[in-house]
């Protein structure tokens, strides 16, 4: 995968989550994240979560944002995406 579509995976989690965490959607004023990110971004508010959960996976178990990229390209998001839901 080209690092920087990994980079922009890893940093849509990282704003999201910041977002979602302060509960900044609300002072948009928006109803839900979900809706926010339905409205303002291009992709479904799964796609969203699966971002952030991506993202706070890695920093859950301490992962460093060059860690993180590394393994994305390695393995590929999806499959990141599933092993960190377990791990």
């Amino acid at each position: 995968m080209d690092n920087v579509i990994t980079g922009a995976y890893y940093d849509m989690g990282r704003l999201l989550s910041a977002i979602k965490h302060g509960k900044l959607w609300e002072t948009l004023g928006y109803d839900s994240m979900a809706h926010l990110i339905e409205e303002e971004l291009t992709f479904s508010s799964n796609a969203g979560h699966s971002y952030i959960n991506l993202y706070r996976r890695f920093q859950q178990l301490g992962y460093t944002q060059t860690e993180s990229l590394e393994l994305i390209n390695e393995h590929g998001i999806t499959r990141m995406g599933e092993y960190l839901r377990t791990a």
